[in-house]
């Protein structure tokens, strides 16, 4: 669950608190997708900059503008950065029945734009009421003599109802033949109509003449969030210099530092992001000590960390939860190979902290396996030999003692514990093992019961 949150009032007067779970990009648009407490799903409209509305939808029409927006545009998570960009630009959202959204919209927007605007609640307003909206405004150009601005409500109309006769019939008429041709090349569209040029280009990203030129188109209209996003996506899926460049000036010009550096640890979660890249990232979370991050980082990609940052690297694999370990059981061990071969000593002092958190899950016997790899790369720890008497000992009743310390070595204090009490039954008269458990509580925190092992001690030396 995302940290963020904000407050939707509803026209009802009642105010829900809402936590964000996705982000989708499209076009001039940038829909929140939200739940509530209840798990009610509330969508969030952001036009260019701008919050426009909130609906309640828990299902999604097909075909939508809000579907389109879901599965043909950029969509990025509810705690990615840009969202919480876009969320936190206000905590209180207000929600408006679209009578009044429609009035608001056009005393802040030309007519075409509003209604543009609009159409892009389709999921919500009454299929009837938009064809009714679009062909009063498309008369009224018309008889106006302002074909274009007509054109441009046609082509509204076709996105919205591809399938509707009238604007099948009226987009081809003969009085609209030169705006035809205009449309067709996208010098022409950037000029005349931009509505259809974002979507044209939306269309196209894989032309680089399409991207190029929408990038500009942007950028001109200080739209630096679109742009980010825009660019993110791309990134995700193909490597790019320019386009990695391009995102660190953007951020570095419009976030603060802690944006930058969030924003950062997104990008290396991008398989394309440069080595370069990553190794400013992992200088970020090495200054910050965040180690389970920085573990993470290192493990999820095939980074090189400079020399300079090896000291650092080694203290994140000492320091961070163990619990982060586990989950890479079957990779790990050759990563570490990779990162630390020229190291042994550090190698063998991660590998410890590694093998310790395996206990929970694995027996002795694929604990041990999890060395294989560095067997066969030529490097044999002393790590190994005691994990071999382990399997030895771990059903000899002989050697109990030897097996609770092994035990102590791999930080298994509980196993240790149980070794050390089955020891005292086996050999009563023996001070080792009541000494050792007495230490062993001690560490652990519980006086009362290292007293009471020290206490018997005492007793057995009289």
């Amino acid at each position: 669950m995302s940290g963020e949150s904000c407050i939707l009032s509803l026209n009802n007067k009642r105010s829900v608190v809402l936590i964000p779970r996705n982000m989708a990009v499209y076009r001039s648009f940038k829909i929140i997708e939200t739940t509530d407490e209840e798990d009610n799903t509330y969508y969030l409209y952001f036009y260019k900059q701008e919050f426009i509305n909130g609906v309640h939808a828990n299902q999604v029409k097909r075909h939508s503008f809000l579907h389109s927006a879901f599965t043909q545009g950029f969509t990025f998570s509810g705690s990615h950065p840009l969202t919480t960009k876009v969320f936190s630009r206000s905590a209180h959202y207000r929600t408006q029945r679209f009578n009044s959204l429609h009035k608001n919209l056009s005393s802040k927007y030309s007519p075409i734009e509003s209604t543009y605007i609009l159409v892009s609640f389709d999921s919500f307003i009454p299929k009837g009421q938009l064809s009714k909206l679009l062909k009063k405004q498309y008369y009224q150009y018309r008889r106006n003599g302002q074909l274009l601005n007509a054109f441009k409500i046609l082509h509204i109309y076709k996105d919205f109802s591809p399938e509707d006769s009238f604007v099948k019939d009226m987009i081809n008429h003969l009085d609209f033949q030169k705006y035809r041709d205009k449309y067709s090349q996208l010098e022409n569209l950037y000029k005349i109509d931009s509505i259809q040029f974002e979507k044209k280009c939306f269309s196209h990203l894989h032309d680089s003449h399409s991207l190029s030129t929408l990038l500009g188109f942007l950028k001109k209209e200080e739209r630096w969030m679109d742009e980010l996003a825009l660019r993110t996506a791309l990134l995700a899926e193909n490597k790019s210099a320019s386009h990695e460049q391009a995102i660190r000036n953007l951020i570095r010009e419009h976030t603060d530092s802690t944006e930058q550096s969030i924003f950062l640890r997104y990008l290396a979660e991008y398989r394309t992001t440069s080595n370069e890249l990553c190794v400013e990232i992992l200088d970020e979370l090495l200054h910050h000590r965040r180690y389970e991050e920085t573990i993470q980082l290192l493990l999820s990609r095939e980074i090189v960390p400079e020399v300079r940052q090896y000291e650092q690297v080694t203290e994140s694999f000492l320091q961070a939860d163990s619990n982060i370990y586990p989950p890479h059981y079957h990779t790990l061990s050759a990563r570490l190979l990779e990162l630390f071969s020229s190291d042994k000593k550090s190698l063998e002092r991660i590998a410890l902290r590694c093998i310790s958190s395996f206990f929970d899950k694995k027996n002795l016997n694929e604990i041990a396996e999890w060395l294989t790899p560095f067997n066969k790369a030529g490097v044999y720890l002393p790590i190994q030999q005691k994990l071999n008497k382990m399997k030895m000992y771990q059903e000899d009743p002989d050697q109990q003692f030897a097996l609770g310390e092994l035990y102590l070595y791999f930080d298994q204090t509980e196993r240790s514990i149980d070794c050390f009490k089955w020891e005292m039954e086996l050999h009563p008269d023996d001070p080792k093992p009541v000494q050792v458990l007495s230490k062993v509580y001690l560490k652990l925190g519980n006086k009362e019961e290292a007293a009471a092992y020290q206490q018997l001690l005492l007793q057995m030396k009289k």
